[in-house]
């Protein structure tokens, strides 16, 4: 067997021809030592490949890691392009972001934007999986999220529409999470829809209390027809 410690790497087969039989003792002993020998040289030999072959191995597996490394960093600034550079400055209203993905690029994200009618607009959002798929699929979702809201102002509606346009196109396995909600920045009220994200969390500081906000349905991207219902509560 070829190996390095206790990986096997592969097996040397060795033909020996069927010796011809001799009666002298000595001659017995000299082919014995040379059969000896010979094995020690296919030892080393077998070992020697063992090593060539774990070298060949570690270096397709280094070459593979930097094209994978660069791929990712390319995705991430990539990434980066679709979050929003500068926020909305708001009379009368202070508010800060902090986004951390849990690798070098992932699905998570979030947008900020105005609306007609002194309203803003926020998304908190997380694709399923990480890596470069979750990124490009994040970007269509919030360049398509972008748009809706410029038809629909119920964010329920925009998330049932947004989830049948995903739907037909979404690969096995490929959803999004989401939370959006629209903020009257008059009111105070802010009217949100939830599909399958995490529960958003409000702290009131007067009370020092958390506030819990409703979950919702089901993520987008995995079921056809199903309805999603705002909810509201007041800042």
């Amino acid at each position: 067997p070829l190996f390095v410690k206790e990986d096997v790497l592969g097996a040397l087969l060795v033909e020996e021809r069927r010796p011809v039989p001799v009666d002298s003792h000595s001659k017995r002993d000299s082919i014995w030592r040379t059969r000896e020998k010979r094995l020690e040289i296919i030892t080393g030999i077998s070992q020697q490949a063992a090593v060539a072959i774990q070298n060949d191995h570690l270096q397709h597996e280094m070459v593979e890691r930097e094209r994978l490394e660069r791929e990712m960093q390319y995705a991430r600034e990539i990434q980066k392009m679709f979050l929003p550079r500068r926020l909305p400055d708001l009379h009368g209203w202070d508010y800060e972001v902090l986004w951390r993905t849990a690798r070098q690029v992932g699905g998570d994200f979030y947008d900020i934007f105005k609306l007609p009618n002194k309203r803003l607009g926020v998304i908190i959002a997380d694709v399923a999986d990480k890596g470069m798929p979750a990124a490009l699929f994040m970007s269509m979702i919030r360049t398509l999220v972008r748009e809706t809201v410029q038809q629909f102002d119920d964010p329920a509606k925009v998330l049932e529409y947004v989830n049948e346009i995903i739907l037909p196109d979404a690969q096995k396995g490929m959803f999004v999470t989401m939370v959006y909600g629209v903020l009257c920045l008059e009111t105070g009220e802010f009217k949100y829809a939830n599909a399958g994200h995490n529960p958003p969390l409000i702290l009131r500081l007067r009370s020092d209390e958390l506030e819990l906000l409703e979950k919702g349905g089901m993520a987008l991207g995995v079921m056809d027809g199903y309805q999603i219902r705002d909810k509201t509560v007041l800042l």
